[in-house]
């Protein structure tokens, strides 16, 4: 009996013994005076993707496990293991990048761009692999995420050096190099893959609702639209799993575009893709729970979505102080705030008390209220990491309404451990501070490079050993 578990168990893991030698350990091409061949390059980025891929997936299923079950000691081996060949991913493609570097390729080639896709790939892979490690609570934690660091941060030289030979205005230089005045972005170029103009569609639908547990939907290039009852959203979401939108169109409403009204747990797995937000009298998209504090909705994913300036907020996530796995990826937040008639708030996102959030290459616009609404717990660790994170109160498309006189881009009331990574903030009148601190500790905002008018952090109410 013995002997055919190992039979079995032989070949998996000869397969991802294979798949991480040949990663790892093919040589890079010698060089000729050109630089490496494009077959060569191709065939190895194509590899490097499938691997990229197969660790995204060994990521996510760890994280999913550390939230059922804990920390236990497999599970921090396997979180250790993780890591470990995550900077060998980072200094496999670190090589890739000098070899096309020092090759013969021209501006905009396809090649570059491809490897610039690779690149955004396993840099948000290193974020999500330092959140394992910390959530794992593996042992000597700061020194293993010191080296998934120094890995990224060698990765990110060279994705900066292929922006500038793809010209693309998405490889902005790491914090830790950046100027103390970037230089303009481009009003016209978020700098993400979000949608600049709503996807086809082929089909409509009207006033959408999923609560009796519907899963495993997949609605493609769906228009959907509003009768505009009041207090009708234009999707509704009360109780289901595993939906995906992709292609989609969501119409204005009298409401919200997007409604999730989770109650205890009764929502997951549902998934945003190349989606475009019209514009709603009240919110874009807002996803909440009730009915328990132990318990709520999980991984409600926003990828590559363009919200249209909203009535009041873009985005909203309200629920208990429960780990939720959710990613906001390559969105686009043109403005909020724009009906005061209506409502008085006007941010362009919050997050009021969920935890475990990872929010990357998002662009954000002029909003009448504060751009960030943060609202922890105090005294526990909320596992929010904001990644390449573009917010730009210079680019305005709120027509006739202006910003609030009191509008910070940051506004946070009890948070603690949140982390702001490669973010470059714009800041301009009219507006109070560029960041108001309550009760806020231990967060890292050394990632933001801070520039405009009003760059002032006022910190009240007891907030300790924030390092910006």
């Amino acid at each position: 009996m013995q002997k055919q578990k190992l039979v079995v168990l032989a070949g998996p893991l000869l397969a991802l013994f294979f798949i991480t030698t040949i990663t790892v350990c093919w040589p890079v091409e010698p060089a000729a005076a050109s630089g490496p061949s494009d077959t060569w390059v191709k065939t190895r980025t194509t590899t490097l993707l499938k691997t990229t891929r197969l660790r995204e997936r060994q990521v996510g299923l760890l994280l999913h496990k550390m939230q059922r079950r804990g920390g236990t000691a497999q599970l921090r081996r396997a979180a250790l293991a993780r890591k470990r060949s995550v900077v060998r991913l980072n200094c496999a493609v670190s090589r890739l990048n000098a070899a096309v570097l020092a090759g013969d390729h021209a501006a905009g080639d396809p090649l570059v761009a491809r490897l610039m896709r690779l690149n955004k790939r396993v840099r948000a892979l290193d974020t999500r692999s330092a959140r394992l490690a910390r959530r794992a609570r593996v042992p000597a934690l700061r020194a293993h995420v010191r080296t998934l660091l120094v890995a990224r941060s060698r990765l990110a030289t060279g994705t900066v050096r292929l922006g500038r030979m793809d010209g693309s205005s998405s490889a902005r230089i790491p914090a830790a190099t950046e100027p103390q005045q970037p230089a303009p972005l481009p009003a016209s170029s978020p700098g993400n893959d979000a949608p600049s103009s709503p996807p086809p569609t082929t089909s409509t639908i009207t006033d959408l609702e999923l609560g009796s547990g519907q899963s495993g939907i997949t609605y493609e290039n769906v228009r959907f639209l509003s009768s505009r009852s009041y207090q009708q959203a234009t999707v509704t979401i009360t109780r289901a799993s595993n939906i995906t939108f992709r292609g989609c169109v969501f119409e204005g409403s009298a409401w919200n575009g997007i409604t999730i009204n989770d109650s205890g747990g009764t929502v997951r797995d549902i998934t945003f893709i190349d989606c475009y937000v019209k514009s709603s009298a009240r919110m874009g998209f807002e996803c909440t729970s009730r009915g328990s504090e132990t318990s709520c909705y999980s991984r409600v994913d926003l990828r590559r979505v363009t919200f249209d300036p909203q009535g009041s907020e873009a985005i909203s996530y309200d629920g208990p102080a429960v780990h939720t796995d959710c990613t906001i990826e390559d969105v686009l937040i043109k403005g909020s705030g724009t009906r005061p008639d209506l409502f008085s708030w006007g941010q362009g996102m919050e997050i009021n008390g969920p935890r475990g959030f990872l929010v990357q290459d998002l662009t954000m616009y002029r909003t009448r209220g504060s751009n960030w609404n943060l609202n922890g717990k105090d005294s526990v660790d909320m596992d929010w990491t904001f990644r390449n994170i573009v917010v730009d109160n210079t680019v305005d498309h709120l027509g006739s309404v202006t910003r609030h006189p009191d509008a910070n881009m940051i506004c946070a009331f009890n948070v603690e451990r949140s982390e702001w990574i490669d973010c470059t903030f714009r800041n301009a009148r009219p507006g109070a501070a560029a960041a108001y601190l309550s009760d806020c500790d231990r967060n890292r905002f050394d990632g933001i490079a801070l520039s405009g008018l009003s760059q002032q952090i006022s910190q009240v109410d007891g907030c300790n050993d924030n390092i910006w």
